[in-house]
């Protein structure tokens, strides 16, 4: 095997030119009086210029023309707890996808990738913000929410679900169970929900199985709720939805890979759940 080094490099007068170039271009957008105007109109936001106009790409926390509204919000801090991992998934890459649900609604969600052989080397806290929805009907329920103090008390409508998915390297994505937290003071306008996510030490027994002796609909399976002791929940197969399971989705069979799990969305697009190494929407 042979390679040739390059012999013949740009002169230093080139480069001291392209340089000064620079500079001399940085001063002049610095000293720019549409530069310095439109740098300070969005609040902790990120300004753009599209077609002539000022458009605010507002971070997470914000909201509005110039990012000047407090969006409400759930802070949360995720860690996996890795010596409570099964022994049968402990070198598998894991998918996390955090639901925030308004009663069976999916309101907000995110996920993110665990991969054990490096987080148990490095403990990774996995911090990101889930929004509470600012539709017409959910900022009149929020209004009205106030006024009745039983209801703040003993009903949690908000709750965040953790659902677990185990990516093989056959390309094949399994849903293996969920941990449950309801919010308990979804008055506030930002919270923060702080969890470890750990296996029950009875998961692989299965004289304590919660879905040993039961069952869920067809187009279902039954999976463990991984915090509540013999409580489960029956997750859809791919491309099923409704309190039946009886309704598919078609756009199921466009949207994914045959490998990717899809989740139907209220009023939007499907939700694909990627195989190991791919991704897309």
């Amino acid at each position: 095997m042979a390679f040739r080094l390059p012999t013949s490099y740009p002169s230093i007068e080139i480069l001291e030119t392209n340089q000064s170039d620079k500079i001399e271009s940085i001063h002049t957008l610095l000293y720019d009086g549409s530069f310095t105007i439109h740098s300070f109109q969005c609040n902790r936001g990120v300004t753009i210029i599209k077609l002539n106009q000022t458009k605010c790409l507002c971070p997470p926390a914000y909201y509005g023309r110039w990012c000047e509204f407090f969006t409400d919000r759930i802070s949360i801090i995720a860690y996996l707890d890795q010596t409570t991992l099964p022994k049968t998934i402990t070198n598998l890459t894991l998918k996390i996808k955090a639901n925030f649900f308004f009663n069976d609604q999916i309101i907000d969600h995110h996920q993110f990738i665990i991969v054990p052989t490096i987080e148990r080397a490095k403990k990774i806290k996995h911090r990101f913000c889930l929004l509470y929805s600012r539709s017409a009907d959910m900022l009149v329920h929020k209004r009205d929410w106030y006024f009745y103090r039983t209801d703040i008390i003993d009903n949690h409508p908000y709750s965040v679900h953790f659902d677990l998915y185990t990516l093989k390297k056959n390309k094949n994505v399994e849903e293996i169970g969920s941990w449950h937290y309801p919010i308990y003071f979804d008055y506030l306008p930002s919270h923060r929900l702080a969890v470890v996510l750990r296996f029950p030490s009875r998961y692989e027994n299965r004289t304590f199985n919660p879905c040993s002796q039961r069952s869920c609909r067809q187009n279902s399976t039954c999976l463990p709720i991984l915090n509540q002791n013999h409580s489960y929940y029956c997750s859809f197969k791919s491309g099923y939805y409704g309190k039946q399971c009886d309704l598919y989705e078609p756009h199921c069979e466009t949207c994914c890979s045959s490998n990717a799990l899809c989740r139907a969305t209220h009023g939007t697009n499907p939700y694909c759940i990627c195989p190991l190494d791919h991704f897309g929407p």
